[in-house]
């Protein structure tokens, strides 16, 4: 038996579900632990677009402070909300089974995207979101939306926005799927590089902590987000806005990459697939470049 671990989570209702649910998963291996509740710059600066947040992991800075001060012994993050580049002395030492990786419409009248009357407005605080939306409906108009996603449901539901775009992991897990207008397939609206993983965070200096979430590693999730990832790294690093989205079947990885125009100007798609991450996701990244520079 080791310690009593100590589980940092945000208070958002999602991110307590991530948090109950992780700490199941701990219990069922027989360690003990309490969850510790924080919040993140991400949730205190409400009125600031996320863009303009000073942080670069507006929802984890905090969690990820405790994790160094030894506060708490484990974060718990959405995957998509952590630093493309990793802190120093933490590591993610396990990532869960993946829920959806889609992204759904939320919608008065639950009126789909297509329907929408010209002008309508959608809820999003993402550049990739507004950008595939331009893409596809360059006549609707893209405002930010923030708060947790069943505040943003509700800002949908009181008509301060026409509809939202939310990823279906969230909406799923908080119980509303009910409130879910139409899920987009994920090579239609590209999602987010690691999208529907939640993340275990640790110090790497604490053997303890490390060795029992890392049993609860799954290995196909680690395959698709470690190719999602390192694909979005290698295209921000050329300025490029990208999304990506990989499947992994027998530990075969199929990746999807889009390079995105934040005008919706038009998108280049790239498929690439193999056995190794890092190489399908290069593979993915300079074909989608070349592609990319093409159509300019």
């Amino acid at each position: 038996m080791i310690r009593t671990l100590r589980a940092g989570a945000r208070g958002s209702r999602l991110s307590l579900w991530q948090a109950h649910h992780a700490i199941e998963l701990l219990q069922r291996r027989g360690v003990a632990v309490d969850l510790v509740v924080l919040s993140s710059s991400g949730d205190r600066d409400l009125d600031v677009a996320i863009e303009d947040l000073p942080s670069t992991a507006p929802f984890a800075d905090d969690l990820e402070d405790a994790l160094e001060a030894g506060t708490i012994d484990v974060a718990v993050h959405s995957l998509k909300d952590l630093a493309r580049v990793p802190a120093a002395g933490l590591m993610v030492s396990a990532l869960l089974p993946r829920g959806a990786v889609t992204e759904s419409l939320v919608s008065r009248d639950h009126v789909r995207f297509d329907a929408l009357p010209p002008g309508s407005v959608i809820g999003t605080c993402s550049s990739r979101r507004q950008a595939q939306v331009r893409l596809r409906r360059p006549d609707l108009v893209c405002r930010s939306i923030r708060g947790p996603a069943d505040d943003r449901v509700e800002q949908v539901r009181s008509g301060r926005f026409d509809a939202a775009i939310l990823a279906t992991a969230g909406l799923e897990r908080l119980g509303l799927s009910g409130a879910i207008t139409e899920t987009f397939a994920a090579s239609d609206f590209v999602p987010a590089a690691g999208q529907g993983a939640l993340a275990l965070q640790v110090r790497e200096s604490d053997a303890d902590a490390r060795a029992v979430t890392a049993s609860l590693d799954h290995f196909a999730t680690r395959l698709a987000t470690t190719a999602e990832l390192a694909a979005e790294r290698h295209l921000a690093s050329a300025g490029q806005l990208a999304a990506a989205s990989a499947f992994v079947q027998h530990a075969f990885i199929t990746l999807h990459v889009r390079v995105l125009p934040l005008d919706g100007s038009g998108a280049a798609d790239v498929m690439a697939s193999g056995t190794d991450p890092d190489r399908v996701a290069l593979d993915a990244a300079e074909r989608a470049l070349e592609r990319w520079a093409v159509t300019r």
